[in-house]
């Protein structure tokens, strides 16, 4: 149960980062992230199960994913503040998960490429 609630997190915040990114209802992202932090720290609560023995190595993660799900919150809020143009510069300029290296990042919404197929002659 734990793995749903920590992947459906993660499912949460990706989606409200896609709609910062996108301006696509950016008031939304706010409660996606707080209902994202909600689901976190009922994973990390659920740690002291005598049968983890990766606990302190889910306990890191989950404290990771806490604390840049609380800098994107964070983030969100100020931007709702914000007058549309400068709020779409803010989200497309901003860098606070920079550090993370992924390709593609899990906001990109373009599928993968598909083989080519092959000539027949």
């Amino acid at each position: 149960m734990d793995q749903v609630l920590f992947e459906r997190a993660l499912a949460l915040s990706r989606n409200a980062a896609r709609k910062e990114i996108l301006d696509q209802n950016p008031w939304d992202c706010e409660v996606m992230y707080q209902d994202a932090l909600w689901l976190l720290y009922t994973v990390r609560d659920d740690l002291e199960a005598p049968s983890n023995a990766y606990m302190e190595e889910d306990r890191s993660t989950i404290d990771t994913w806490i604390t840049r799900t609380k800098l994107r919150h964070h983030r969100c809020k100020e931007r709702a503040a914000m007058p549309d143009p400068a709020r779409r510069k803010d989200a497309q300029a901003d860098q606070n998960l920079d550090d993370v290296n992924r390709f593609p990042p899990p906001w990109d919404l373009q599928p993968l490429p598909s083989p080519s197929p092959s000539h027949r002659q």
